[in-house]
């Protein structure tokens, strides 16, 4: 690879974690205390149920499907206050990457 290739791909990269940057940063890190009885706080709560040892529609259950809850049980494991805004930057950010 040249380095102009190079070059090419660190700017692409750069650009790509900013504009994900930029996006994510319109959503607040904590959502249940910044947008409580919306549907991304059932999320987080399942998320956080299941981190407690909650099995998913046994002993909690919501008529959506477990992808949702599954990614943010794996935010909460990542941080409790800031895992799922990582995750939601790490997938904006690889979204971007094959968009661009």
């Amino acid at each position: 690879m040249d380095k102009r290739a190079v070059r090419n791909n660190i700017f692409v990269m750069g650009l790509v974690l900013l504009l994900a940057l930029i996006t994510c940063l319109g959503a607040p890190p904590n959502w249940v205390e910044q947008a409580p009885l919306s549907d991304s706080t059932y999320y987080l709560y399942f998320g956080q149920a299941m981190e407690k040892g909650l099995v998913m529609y046994a002993d909690i259950f919501d008529h959506k499907g477990p992808l949702l809850f599954v990614i943010n049980y794996i935010g909460i494991l990542i941080s409790e206050s800031y895992g799922v805004w990582l995750m939601g930057f790490a997938f904006m950010a690889v979204y971007y990457w094959f968009a661009f």
